[in-house]
C-alpha cells in the first residue's frame, strides 16, 4: 500500500499525458463544491515534526469540549477510537488492519479529536506512537501520518518532498486560490522558506514560470465572468498557439495563472466554438512535458474538478492492481 493509494481517499490525485505519479487531492468541502463553474460537482479539495497538529484544527477541536450534545458525542467516539488504537499498538508489531479501518473512516475533525483524546488518556503523542509502530512499513507510515495532517500541511509536505517531480505540479495546479494561500502559509511555517523561493530553486523553464505565477497570482473564486474578456483570451490563446509557428508560452502562462476557474471554463467553451478544436487539444499540441502537465491540470480542474480526481482515482486503482498482480501472483 503506497502513500498515494491511501491519500487518494483524503477526499479526493488526474491522469494527464504523463501519469507517472499520483496527485494527492484535498478533502471535499461545501465551499469547494460551490466554487465549481460548470455543473457544481464536488471540487476536491504536510512540518518537520509530523506530530504537530494544525493550530486551526487544534482550536476547532478544543472548542468542542463545551459544545453541543453532538459535539460531546464526537469526543466520546474519539475517546473510544483512541482506546482501540492503543490496543492495536500493544504487543509485538501492531494490528495494521484495525489502525487503517479506524483512521481511514474518520474526518479531519475526528482525527484531530483522536489525537487530543489519545494524549489525554495515555499521555503520549499519537503520531509518534503511530510512527514507531509502523517503523518497518514506511509507505503505510507515511500515508497515515500525512492523512492525520491538516490538508494544507499535508499539501506542503508533499510539495516539499517532490518539487522537481510531477506530483508537486499536480498538487499546486489542482488547488483553489484559497487552498493555495493556506498551503503557502503552512509551507513557510513548517520549513522556514517561501514556496515560490523553493519553486525557483527546483523547477525549470516554462514549468517554473507557470508554477510561480499560478501560486502567486490572486484569482477570484466567483462564478461570474466577463464575456468580452473571455472572447479576447480565447483569441489570444489561438493567435499565440495554434495559429503561429512556435508557441508564445507567456500568453498561456498569463491567462492560465491569472484567470478564475469559471473564466477558464468559459474560455475553453468559447475556444471550441470559435476554432472547432478544443483548448485541451491545443495545449497538448502546442506544449510539452511538465509545462503541459501543469496547464492541463489547471484547465481540467477549472472545467470539472470531480472528473479530474475521479480519473486519477481510477488510474491509481489500476496501478495498485498491477502492483499486486506483479508482486504476489507472478
Amino acid at each position: 500500500m503506497t502513500a498515494a493509494s491511501v491519500l487518494i481517499f483524503s477526499g479526493s490525485s488526474e491522469v494527464t499525458t504523463e501519469p507517472t505519479e499520483g496527485v494527492v487531492p484535498r478533502e471535499v468541502t461545501n465551499s469547494s463544491i460551490a466554487s465549481d463553474p460548470s455543473s457544481n460537482p464536488p471540487q476536491l479539495t504536510p512540518t518537520p515534526n509530523a506530530s504537530a497538529p494544525s493550530p486551526g484544527l487544534t482550536m476547532a477541536a478544543s472548542s468542542l469540549t463545551s459544545g453541543t450534545p453532538d459535539d460531546q458525542e464526537l469526543i466520546s467516539k474519539a475517546r473510544d477510537d483512541a482506546i482501540h488504537l492503543n490496543r492495536a499498538f500493544a504487543g509485538l508489531g501492531c494490528d495494521e488492519a484495525t489502525i487503517v479501518k479506524i483512521l481511514a473512516h474518520r474526518s479531519a475533525r475526528q482525527r484531530t479529536l483522536i489525537r487530543q483524546e489519545y494524549k489525554k488518556k495515555f499521555s503520549k503523542d499519537f503520531d509518534n506512537c503511530l510512527s514507531g509502530e509502523l517503523l518497518f512499513k514506511p509507505d503505510l507510515k507515511r500515508a497515515l501520518l500525512l492523512w492525520m495532517d491538516e490538508p494544507a500541511n499535508r499539501d506542503a509536505k508533499i510539495v516539499k518532498d517532490a518539487l522537481s517531480k510531477n506530483v508537486a505540479i499536480d498538487v499546486i495546479c489542482s488547488r483553489t486560490p484559497s487552498q493555495l494561500e493556506e498551503l503557502k502559509k503552512g509551507y513557510h511555517t513548517l520549513f522556514g522558506v517561501y514556496l515560490d523561493e523553493d519553486i525557483e530553486s527546483h523547477a525549470h523553464g516554462d514549468n517554473k514560470k507557470l508554477l510561480v505565477a499560478y501560486a502567486g497570482a490572486p484569482r477570484s473564486e466567483a462564478l461570474e465572468v466577463n464575456a468580452v474578456m473571455v472572447d479576447k483570451d480565447a483569441k489570444d490563446l489561438f493567435k499565440d498557439g495554434e495559429w503561429r509557428l512556435g508557441t508564445n508560452e507567456e500568453t498561456f502562462i498569463r491567462i492560465f495563472s491569472e484567470r478564475s476557474r469559471a473564466h477558464l471554463a468559459a474560455i475553453s467553451s468559447a475556444y471550441q466554438k470559435m476554432y472547432v478544436n478544443s483548448l485541451k487539444k491545443a495545449v497538448k499540441k502546442e506544449t510539452s512535458f511538465k509545462f503541459k502537465r501543469g496547464l492541463l491540470t489547471i484547465l481540467q480542474c477549472a472545467e470539472n474538478p470531480a472528473k479530474y480526481f475521479a480519473k486519477v482515482l481510477f488510474f491509481l486503482i489500476d496501478v495498485i492492481k498491477s502492483y499486486m498482480y506483479t508482486t504476489f501472483i507472478r
